[in-house]
């Protein structure tokens, strides 16, 4: 009887050690990210989110002046120019979806996602495939009145965006010291 039971233990143990050398191995996610575009938020339901006072002209102005802050390499999508060869950039989603619960409460799931949509021939078929890769994304349900919701989903989108940064500078390379300093 012993002997499944250290076998079971054993096969975890090295299940939990393979997961982390993955994790170890699997590299940044956005390591030489060098542009984010910041896009569009995406409105689940644009009635409720009025009612709830989330208005997207205000969520991207807070977005952008968070991201410039912190000295992140982000424009909003009005802003940005033609794609250059060889330099990574990746889209970055707001999306908000806000339901009314007639009761004067609103409820919002708001998430951030960085991904890119690209067409790459995978073998062992030669047709070109579009695909999505997500590099991150993360997200909250918050509740409250309609009278303050406005301002709660703005927080949430502004501590959304600290963690997409705090991310992001992770992913880069360590700056190296001059060997005079």
């Amino acid at each position: 009887m012993r002997q499944p039971l250290y076998c079971i233990v054993l096969a975890i143990a090295a299940l939990g050690l393979a997961s982390s050398a993955h994790a170890q191995t699997s590299g940044n996610a956005m390591l030489e990210v060098k542009e984010i575009v910041l896009q569009h938020a995406r409105i689940g339901d644009l009635k409720a989110a009025d009612y709830c006072g989330f208005y997207r002209g205000e969520a991207m102005d807070t977005l952008s002046k968070l991201f410039k802050q912190e000295g992140m390499p982000v424009t909003p999508i009005a802003e940005i120019k033609p794609p250059v060869i060889g330099q990574a950039r990746i889209d970055l989603f707001p999306e908000v979806v806000t339901l009314d619960d007639q009761s004067g409460n609103c409820i919002s799931w708001i998430a951030l996602t960085a991904q890119s949509q690209n067409t790459l021939r995978i073998p062992p078929v030669e047709t070109p495939r579009s695909v999505i890769i997500t590099y991150w994304r993360s997200g909250l349900q918050v509740s409250s009145s309609q009278s303050v919701h406005g301002r709660v989903l703005i927080n949430t989108l502004q501590k959304l965006a600290r963690q997409f940064a705090e991310q992001y500078k992770l992913d880069q390379p360590p700056t190296l010291l001059d060997s005079e300093n």
